[in-house]
């Protein structure tokens, strides 16, 4: 019902907001980025009361307080956007239905008021390969991405191992690329053109990594219709490979039915899918009901959400779920009895 109605709610909670607060149009933009907004946030909402979990709203409270911070926006206007939401919900939806909707924005609220107003960087710590991190990432803000990729192969001849320098360089670095971004010290383009790095690197590493002997064991990953990202997906898939794996990587914003059709035609020892944020979680759950009706193949799921809350692989009908690749190759084989 709060999907069906996002629009026509996100238009009465936004009436409701300015005339309790004429200011809030003035620092979250134009009116109709407010509404666009709120609509956003009533599918947030949605995603979060379908799997009955108030703590996918927290992160994206956590994101946003962060967000307006660090562009001198005054948060307490999400606060009023909030409250607008749940004296809407309660006026519009029938009585019986509104209980868990009202009850996570009180919460999300509550939450507001206590969440940290910015992260620190990811690569203020110590590690074997914090200054390798830190000079791929000047390279890749200065848009060298040659030496960002000569950076990471002289390592991987030099006999690091493949796995730790996609954890410990490429991974940590695009999480840093998206804390900058959210703390407004880089702009979407420079985030979006450090993937385009990181997918080059991978590419490069993987061509010349080592591989354990074949374990006769094939893996199929995807993400379901409306997930765009892949960068994960091919992460998980090198990793399986470099393990001894056969892999088929179908990609991001698969189609549900021709999901099921690479499952007969592939004939996978188990599928991964990938849903990176919670409005995605609603299409994954379909396709693993939809993949359930014709096979039993083990399905391991991943992403931000899975990380966040490991429950939610069993709310959705998965059997395991995983916060990096390595952890996927170990839920992977156990799945399949490799151990």
């Amino acid at each position: 019902m709060l999907d069906a109605s996002a629009r026509a709610l996100a238009v009465r909670a936004v009436e409701h907001q300015l005339d309790d607060d004429a200011d809030a149009v003035a620092t979250l933009g134009f009116a109709s980025e407010l509404l666009g907004d709120t609509e956003l946030r009533i599918h947030h909402l949605a995603a979060a009361v379908r799997v009955g979990c108030e703590e996918l709203m927290f992160d994206q409270v956590d994101w946003l307080k962060v967000a307006m911070v660090a562009r001198d926006l005054d948060w307490s206007h999400l606060d009023g956007n909030f409250r607008a939401l749940a004296k809407t919900i309660a006026e519009q939806l029938p009585p019986d239905v509104v209980e868990f909707p009202v009850r996570f924005l009180e919460r999300s609220r509550e939450r507001l008021q206590t969440a940290s107003t910015e992260i620190p960087s990811l690569l203020e710590t110590d590690g074997p390969l914090i200054d390798v991190a830190r000079r791929y990432l000047l390279a890749v803000l200065e848009t060298r991405a040659d030496d960002a990729v000569s950076l990471v192969l002289d390592r991987l001849r030099g006999g690091e191992a493949p796995e730790t320098l996609l954890r410990d360089v490429l991974v940590l670095v695009q999480r840093e690329l998206g804390r900058m971004w959210q703390m407004d010290e880089i702009h979407v383009a420079e985030e979006h053109y450090g993937s385009r790095v990181a997918e080059r690197v991978m590419a490069a590493m993987h061509e010349i990594a080592r591989r354990a002997p074949a374990v006769g064991k094939r893996l199929v990953t995807a993400a379901a219709g409306g997930e765009l990202h892949e960068l994960g997906l091919r992460t998980v898939s090198y990793h399986f490979e470099w393990a001894g794996w056969s892999t088929v990587l179908l990609g991001a914003n698969m189609p549900i039915p021709d999901l099921i059709r690479a499952i007969f035609d592939f004939e996978p020892d188990l599928l991964a899918l990938a849903s990176s944020t919670p409005l995605q979680l609603d299409s994954t759950w379909q396709a693993i009901e939809a993949v359930r009706q014709y096979s039993d193949v083990p399905i391991l799921v991943g992403g931000a959400p899975f990380t966040r809350l490991p429950r939610l692989a069993g709310i959705i009908g998965a059997d395991a779920s995983a916060t990096d690749g390595p952890a996927a190759v170990a839920a992977g084989n156990r799945l399949v009895g490799l151990g």
